[in-house]
């Protein structure tokens, strides 16, 4: 069997192999709702990652807070951030195998359209390579 400590570790496609062959711990074997919080946990731990990298860079960023709903219009990414030089830059993270809802794609289409430069990334290590682009 396959400890949670070690499943954490795994790619998305080792996951989901031990998930198919049923050798991981049976709590995430057998609860498909406890795989899908486990995966939501490690977005949330990937955007704190990178929250966390932006604030030590001195990044000026707009994040939405995930306590309570967000005033900013639906679809609009996960991050804004503000460079020297008026420079914006929005970034949207995504676990790898998740995609983007339609209303996302058209906010992401329509301020590409007006010349923001927009993301999507799926790792933490992703975003932080695009944002280092502008330091």
């Amino acid at each position: 069997m396959i400890a949670r400590k070690l499943f954490d570790l795994m790619s998305k496609e080792d996951q989901a192999w031990a998930l198919r062959e049923g050798i991981v711990e049976p709590d995430l074997a057998v609860d498909p709702v406890k795989v899908r919080k486990h995966l939501l946990r490690r977005e949330k731990d990937q955007q704190n990652q990178f929250l966390s990298w932006m604030n030590l860079h001195d990044v000026y960023q707009i994040t939405p807070a995930g306590d309570r709903a967000s005033t900013i219009r639906p679809g609009h990414p996960d991050h804004t951030l503000f460079h020297y030089g008026a420079r914006t830059q929005l970034i949207e993270m995504k676990r790898e195998e998740g995609v983007l809802s339609p209303v996302q794609q058209l906010r992401i289409a329509e301020l590409q359209d007006r010349g923001f430069d927009v993301r999507v990334c799926r790792s933490s290590a992703e975003a932080m390579a695009a944002a280092k682009e502008y330091l």
